[in-house]
């Protein structure tokens, strides 16, 4: 038979199997109450913290890496110290408020590396407008820089303990 020539296709369906979810033999258990916690795991893991810390480390670590590049001299500066104290600042609230709203018994050095680095980051800042030598804003970079690395650690850490504690549950 010349292989131009088609035959037509037969399509067989099977009729799934549809099988019960629980075996005949056991007794269905019932359905968990409010004052029960055996399904409390199917809603997930228990808030940590407030919602806001996991963007604010982001945004922190964000403008961190872009002010750091500034003072080493990647990106353009233009000399706006104002903006470098604003910066500054900023970061330091943020550190601040970020490491006294943790949980008592999240409370571990974590946050607190975010706090310690944004204090080295004012310190310098300040360091470099009353000295104003190349070293110091090389070291103000250098200070942003590692504030943003501690800021993005801490960050992937906490949605790494976030997705384990999920998946357990």
């Amino acid at each position: 038979m010349p292989s131009s020539v088609s035959r037509p296709t037969v399509l067989l369906l099977e009729r799934p199997v549809v099988r019960p979810l629980l075996d005949e033999s056991e007794p269905a258990a019932p359905p968990p109450t409010r004052t029960d916690t055996r399904g409390a795991e199917q809603w997930g893991p228990p808030r940590r913290g407030p919602w806001f810390v996991a963007p604010a480390l982001a945004l922190l670590a964000a403008l961190a890496i872009l002010e750091g590049y500034r003072w080493i001299g990647v990106i353009a500066n233009e000399g706006a110290r104002p903006w470098a104290v604003a910066f500054a600042a900023g970061a330091l609230a943020v550190s601040f408020v970020l490491a006294r709203s943790a949980q008592p018994r999240d409370r571990g050095p974590s946050l607190r590396i975010v706090l310690a680095a944004s204090v080295l980051v004012a310190s310098s800042t300040v360091v470099v407008l009353f000295t104003g030598e190349r070293w110091a804003t090389g070291a103000v970079g250098v200070s942003d820089l590692a504030m943003a690395t501690a800021a993005l650690v801490v960050l992937l850490a906490g949605e790494r303990v976030k997705r384990r504690g999920h998946a357990a549950a």
